[in-house]
């Protein structure tokens, strides 16, 4: 059995409410793909929740670019707030 892609497991450590374990599987898979909006979307979330409100406002801005939808929007404006 092959194990997970890293932006799947780091959906599941976001489930699991693991934030450090998400962030490091996020990076691994925005370094094997910078166009992957998911892996940028769950990495601005894991960032978020972590308190990283600007690195999160930054990937959930990219991921937004690259197409991830109304989630990375809902985020965006979620750590958009926590800045002010």
């Amino acid at each position: 059995m092959e194990p997970p892609h890293p932006r799947d497991a780091g959906f599941a450590a976001l489930n699991a409410d693991d934030c450090t374990t998400a962030l490091a599987e996020f990076d691994r898979a925005v370094a094997q793909d910078r166009a992957d909006p998911l892996a940028a979307y769950g990495r601005g979330v894991a960032r978020h929740r972590l308190g990283e409100h600007e690195a999160a406002l930054d990937d959930l801005d990219r991921a937004v670019r690259l197409g991830a939808g109304d989630d990375a929007r809902r985020y965006r404006v979620h750590a958009h707030r926590a800045l002010s």
